[in-house]
């Protein structure tokens, strides 16, 4: 991916992961968007929920110092 933030690279990037659901895989997807969000300054936490699945739970301005 060239430019993560960009809106059409991201869709591709994502759409190029086997997300298929079932069995899910949903995780890949969650790989990426964290490290994006982490780049930018967002605090995340995952949710197991199964196998390969998972929710993302991403915050910005938390922590020590935050307005």
């Amino acid at each position: 991916m060239t430019d993560p933030l960009d809106p059409v690279a991201l869709t591709q990037a994502l759409l190029r992961l086997d997300t298929v659901n079932p069995p899910g895989n949903e995780t890949r997807a969650i790989d990426l968007i964290e490290r994006l969000l982490a780049a930018e300054g967002f605090v995340s936490t995952r949710q197991p929920i199964g196998e390969g699945r998972a929710n993302l739970v991403a915050r910005f301005g938390v922590g020590e110092g935050a307005p």
